[in-house]
């Protein structure tokens, strides 16, 4: 009897969770799938969409950090953390999304830590698609703004500026005006501002009139109606505009990047560029800054992630994606956050009063206000190529929100876990924002901690499917080899080694107390995701009857010692060609055992 090419591999327990390698069925056509779950028709529109959903909201905003007393050196610890423990788990994620058919949240139910996990993304996903939707309605404000001509938040002879405002490159100047008012004193304990910073501070954040107000409605409904547009049209629609997504802003960069070298301060309003200090590699303080930099918003954009390289269908070696999202990490990462390291560089020490201005805005938000371009055309060249990547990685976002909530309310799944984990959040942050905004914040050394314990449950996720489901790496044609194995050790080594150096040392990775100012979404929302995903393993653990399952590793999901089991390699695409054919015979035949296939000349390299 016929098998139909749709048939799952017999081994597999969740139906449909491992993708199949064939064409559509009998009667079945690509069109009449959902449009939401379609594929990417080529390769580069794929790579495409990797590369704009790290160029903005991974890599632009943490590279809008204050850079400190170190510089541009903390690029150096921060990409070696970026290779060496960050990028094992990038390739988890893009390893368990490329595999996957139907929903692409579907990886999340490979091993009970799963059901955290998903929802600690959900959540942060959607709290994220929030915060960068009004990072959006300022930059478009600015943007118009700038038609004008005039850059109000330029200069402190505004009535929203107060005594402790400074215009950019002319610090000594307002110090000089506090000395005439105000005792030397009273001038060197003040907390310095620029001018835009207090323009967004006191006049941005502050609106609340009814044209601002329209305004703000206006972008929004743009945005809910091309997410709508977006999602009836599917992956398809997104294709069509990652190009303007990706080139644009990629020229706009390169442009900014060589007019701040070529002519110091005509984009940032600063004389010098970068300070690159190589004898600060020597103190441990700036390795666990730049340990920090690598991983403490690393869990934003897991989510997408997965959603991306789900819609994926193409056979080749999977390390391209991860070279691809490396590349894109770090390379335009420096490239585009070039004219803001310059704006945001470390202020000369020689001006007392403004030693402590080291630490500024994190949220990128702030990075664009508080510190503008001082020329009209370059701030709009700025602020054009922020938009464009922002609302390039917005619809990303907003399509792996929709599909994951239709999947979510179509097959009632976790329903209940989602609204407990919203229940979570509301608490801590909430409570606190209504009786005492000073506890809204949670320390630094709790995001980075349990930032790590996230990436930890990502490696789980990952043993534990390789265990269960043995086929899955035959599916993909290799074990990851043994380098990326090692790796994996690194990263789990690094990350505990780290934390414990970040509690003894200290670095200079800090979040601001006030709350206006949001950085207790980044603190927070690890601290929240903790919370459920203990609450999920201690549900699952008072389900089978062993409480203790919350602090220990799930034997039925993997091995007692995974990082070290062995790797089978493939070198080459023919081999890995016949390995994917080997498998999709089995799945057409699974009656048949594997000793019927042995005149196939399979190479396995143990």
């Amino acid at each position: 009897m016929e098998v139909s090419s749709k048939i799952s591999i017999n081994e597999l327990a969740v139906e449909g969770s491992i993708r199949s390698f064939t064409e559509p069925g009998e009667g079945e056509t690509d069109d009449s799938r959902s449009k939401s779950f379609q594929r990417w028709s080529s390769r580069m529109k794929n790579l495409m969409a990797y590369a704009v959903l790290i160029m903005c909201f991974v890599s632009v905003q943490r590279s809008c950090f204050s850079l400190g007393i170190y510089g541009s050196t903390i690029f150096i610890p921060y990409i070696i953390f970026k290779v060496f423990l960050v990028m094992p788990v990038v390739v988890v994620e893009i390893m368990l999304g490329r595999y996957v058919t139907g929903y692409f949240i579907r990886v999340y139910t490979f091993c009970p830590m799963g059901l955290g996990l998903l929802v600690c993304h959900f959540i942060m996903t959607f709290l994220f698609i929030i915060l960068s939707f009004a990072n959006s309605i300022y930059l478009l404000k600015y943007l118009i703004s700038l038609f004008s001509g005039v850059m109000t938040w330029k200069y402190c002879n505004s009535s929203w500026a107060k005594i402790n405002c400074y215009e950019l490159g002319d610090q000594n100047s307002a110090y000089q005006t506090c000395l005439r008012v105000h005792s030397e004193e009273f001038c060197k304990n003040l907390t310095w501002e620029t001018s835009g910073h207090q323009f967004w501070k006191y006049v941005v954040q502050n609106t609340a009139d009814a044209d601002s107000i329209a305004y703000s409605f206006m972008c929004l409904l743009i945005v809910i109606v091309a997410v709508i547009i977006g999602n009836y049209k599917g992956i398809r629609s997104l294709e069509k505009i990652l190009l303007s997504f990706f080139i644009l802003p990629a020229i706009f960069s390169l442009l900014l990047t060589l007019v701040s070298f070529l002519s110091p301060g005509s984009v940032t309003g600063f004389m010098e560029i970068w300070k690159m200090d190589f004898d600060l590699l020597l103190k441990p303080q700036i390795w666990v800054t730049g340990f920090e930099y690598a991983v403490v918003t690393q869990c934003i954009g897991l989510f997408p992630l997965y959603f991306v390289s789900s819609h994926g269908l193409f056979e080749d070696d999977i390390f391209i994606d991860a070279l691809i999202v490396l590349f894109s990490d770090v390379i335009f990462c420096l490239v585009i956050a070039l004219p803001i390291l310059s704006i945001i560089k470390t202020v000369n020490s020689k001006n007392p009063p403004f030693e402590d201005l080291t630490d500024v805005y994190v949220w990128i938000s702030e990075a664009l206000t508080v510190y503008p371009p001082p020329n009209t055309f370059w701030a709009f060249i700025f602020y054009l190529e922020m938009t464009i990547l922002e609302l390039g990685s917005q619809m990303i976002y907003c399509l792996s929100i929709f599909e994951a909530t239709y999947c979510i309310f179509k097959e009632r799944i976790h329903l209940i876990y989602i609204a407990l984990a919203f229940v979570v959040i509301v608490i801590p942050f909430t409570a606190p924002l209504i009786l005492l905004p000073t506890l809204a914040t949670f320390p630094i050394e709790v995001a980075i901690i349990l930032n790590v314990f996230i990436n930890l449950l990502e490696l789980e996720l990952f043993y534990g499917l390789r265990k269960f489901y043995d086929d899955f790496h035959f599916m993909m044609g290799y074990h990851p080899p043994f380098f990326f194995t090692l790796m994996l050790i690194t990263a789990a080594a690094l990350s505990l080694i780290f934390v414990l150096m970040k509690l003894i040392f200290g670095s200079t990775f800090s979040y601001e107390t006030s709350i206006q100012n949001g950085e207790y979404i980044s603190a927070g929302i690890p601290a929240s995701v903790f919370i459920i995903v203990m609450a999920m393993r201690l549900y699952l653990g008072y389900r089978n009857k062993d409480v203790m399952q919350i602090f220990s590793y799930n034997k039925e999901w993997g091995p007692s010692l995974p990082l070290l089991k062995k790797s089978r390699i493939v070198f080459d695409s023919k081999t890995v060609t016949k390995e994917f054919m080997y498998r999709q015979e089995l799945s057409k035949k699974p009656q048949m055992k594997p000793n019927d296939f042995k005149d196939q000349n399979i190479v396995h390299l143990i």
